[in-house]
């Protein structure tokens, strides 16, 4: 579902008098691909520590404190093919302190981004091995927590089809091994240096001062930024029975994970499915756990992840290795529960209404209005409102017809080792 997109090449303003913060973003996209899965994993840490202007950690941060600096991240995220890597800088808006150097704040965020710390034309080879090792430690940190081995795994077994699902730099080590500061410098150019980004504004500050700013910073201009939208990889179910996948591992306690794929799924079913997942863990309705803690007593605990971009949907539960069986035969009772449209009527009212006060909430934190509202200008996702109205709209009969398009792709069971029960 690849499409091509062009936004503006001047800052957007989310004007908002409600707090006394302005919140910069910077966005650069470009298309993940296998062969730089190691390089986009590494490069936003070289922003952090330190930067050409102030070489050492300790005058980085104290400089960032001169200019009354909250903060300045870099991060990746990755939807489909779609990659993008963004900066973010967080001050006190003009005229709230005695000194307003907001200016000053912005050229060291300019500065940043521009001008990293280098050595002898590259990234310094001591941040990039300490950055490299990092990450390899956290990697292997993954395989001693069940919780957190299980995502990349699943993803592994769901995607048969087309090898994207799981695409992951946790499987391509050799990627960290290979990279260089040199080759770590040359995708910096390519994906940052060389490139003018998406940029976003929050907050209580006149659009002409904002434009001032990034005219001399950034030297945007009216020429708009292009990219290709690369969102959703729908995986089509493809087994007429599900395969059952056993493994044993060296954790405390043993999950089961019923993966499911939808047929024909549709951009139009992400509220419904969104509803599907509330309806199974959700607070105003938890019934995974009401089945199979409260009434059975076979769970330690449960979990529901959709992987919508994908098409993937799955159910866990955590338990010990003797109750497999009872415990997949409950989680299959629950998803039949989804069918019974009297009982989902009533759990709706409860999830929307829960929906509606998260919504209030939101209006006091500006960091998730900042995110709700690039997510729905990138079309990544719908705004917290309008997902709100939509699911206004959605109904149990709707809920019913959505589950009967759900296919059980794989049972899967990850066993304690050294279990000698049933």
């Amino acid at each position: 579902m690849k499409k091509t997109c062009s936004y503006s090449g001047k800052p957007i303003l989310i004007a908002s008098d409600q707090f006394d913060l302005v919140l910069f973003r910077l966005l650069f996209p470009f298309e993940e691909t296998e062969e730089n899965l190691g390089l986009s994993a590494i490069l936003p840490k070289m922003f952090s520590r330190r930067i050409e202007a102030f070489p050492t950690e300790e005058s980085f941060q104290v400089e960032k404190l001169k200019r009354n600096i909250l903060y300045i991240e870099c991060s990746l995220t990755v939807v489909g093919t779609t990659s993008c890597i963004f900066f973010d800088l967080a001050v006190p808006r003009p005229l709230l302190l005695k000194e307003d150097l907001l200016e000053e704040a912005f050229e060291l965020f300019e500065e940043t981004i521009y001008h990293p710390y280098l050595e002898k034309g590259a990234f310094d080879s001591f941040d990039v091995e300490r950055e490299v090792t990092n990450l390899k430690k956290r990697i292997q940190n993954k395989q001693l927590n069940l919780r957190d081995y299980l995502p990349q795994r699943i993803s592994e077994i769901a995607d048969d089809e087309q090898k994207l699902f799981s695409r992951s730099i946790d499987n391509h080590l050799e990627q960290l091994d290979c990279l260089t500061p040199q080759s770590l410098y040359q995708f910096y150019q390519t994906v940052i240096g060389k490139q003018k980004p998406i940029s976003f504004v929050f907050g209580n500050i006149e659009e002409t001062r904002v434009q001032e700013l990034f005219q001399k910073y950034f030297k945007t201009t009216e020429e708009p930024i292009t990219f290709i939208q690369d969102y959703y990889h729908f995986l089509s179910p493809v087994r007429e029975s599900p395969q059952l996948v056993i493994e044993e591992k060296p954790f405390q306690q043993s999950g089961l994970i019923l993966i499911y794929k939808i047929k024909d799924l549709k951009i139009e079913d992400r509220i419904p499915l969104t509803l599907i997942a509330d309806l199974l863990a959700s607070p105003s309705s938890n019934l995974l756990f009401q089945k199979l803690r409260t009434e059975k007593g076979l769970v330690y605990s449960v979990s529901v992840q959709n992987y919508f971009h994908y098409g993937v949907f799955y159910i866990a539960s955590y338990i010990d290795a003797d109750k497999m069986e009872e415990a997949k035969e409950g989680m299959l009772e629950v998803m039949e529960q989804l069918k019974d449209e009297t009982l989902v009527t009533s759990l709706l009212d409860k999830i929307r209404e829960r929906k509606r006060n998260g919504l209030e909430r939101q209006k006091d934190n500006c960091y998730a209005l900042f995110d709700d509202y690039i997510m729905d200008y990138l079309e990544i996702n719908n705004s917290a409102t309008k997902r709100y109205e939509m699911m206004q709209k959605v109904t149990a009969q709707d809920i019913h017809s959505l589950v009967d398009r759900f296919q059980l792709d794989t049972i899967y069971f990850v066993k304690e080792e050294n279990h000698h029960g049933a």
